[in-house]
């Protein structure tokens, strides 16, 4: 455990247990190896890094009123990785689960070498845009979390051609949710307990968009079929439908 009143610097970390590195200013986590959980908090100036992390249990990584980066190609999270502040950048070498994440007006973008998942039990909730690069020749996106809450755009995509992800893509919002730009070789499967937008999706596989409210089908191209549903609002479209 390592706490700071000012700004924190780690350097070199190599630890076979849990770590808590607590700073009232900014925090940097050096070049970090971690045996058990990861627990990072700032109460403002950021969490950066210096060097790549690698955490084989959970990380806790709260920025305060600041934005946390994480952005090292070679960054390793075995755990589910819990995130809080005003916005997060964070990369993975290996697939990336998401634990609870609540986060303000600088959003979420998220990069893993795999499939981007939620824990079972997490809410994923992010006041600013998200963007999700899952990368890999069989890569997935799936946020289905019934309590999620996405309020800024939501975009997907991947290592394969044009940026598209090589994969499959389903989100839940118990909100409004709007999607961004959504490229997928697979199925695409968008729902909200409110209103939908489905921005521009180009899927490889069938689209399903379900909305307790006005649906937007947006933009979409699928070479599968597109089903769409509304229970209390209406259809429309916002761009140009390819279907089949």
């Amino acid at each position: 455990s390592i706490t700071d009143a000012n700004a924190l610097t780690l350097g070199t970390v190599n630890t076979a247990g849990n770590l808590l590195a607590d700073s009232a200013g900014a925090l940097n986590l050096g070049s970090t190896t971690v045996g058990g959980n990861l627990t990072a908090l700032s109460d403002t100036g950021g969490i950066t890094q210096s060097g790549p992390l690698t955490v084989a249990g959970a990380a806790t990584i709260d920025s305060g009123s600041s934005a946390t980066t994480l952005a090292n190609a070679s960054n390793t999270f075995n755990g589910a990785v819990g995130l809080a502040g005003a916005g997060a950048t964070i990369t993975d070498s290996t697939p990336l689960l998401l634990g609870d994440v609540n986060l303000g007006s600088g959003g979420l973008s998220a990069t893993a070498n795999g499939s981007i998942t939620q824990d079972s039990k997490s809410t994923i909730a992010v006041n600013g845009t998200s963007s999700l690069t899952a990368n890999g020749t069989a890569a997935s996106v799936s946020l289905t979390g019934a309590n999620n809450d996405f309020q800024g755009a939501v975009s997907v995509a991947g290592s394969g051609a044009g940026g598209t992800l090589n994969g499959t893509v389903a989100i839940n919002d118990t909100n409004d949710l709007t999607l961004g730009t959504v490229k997928s070789t697979g199925t695409v499967t968008a729902t909200a307990d409110e209103a939908l937008d489905l921005g521009s999706t180009t899927a490889g596989g069938n689209v399903s968009a379900t909305a307790g409210g006005l649906l937007d089908l947006g933009q979409t191209s699928t070479t599968g079929n597109l089903t769409a549903t509304s229970t209390t609002g209406n259809v429309s479209q916002s761009g140009p439908l390819t279907v089949g």
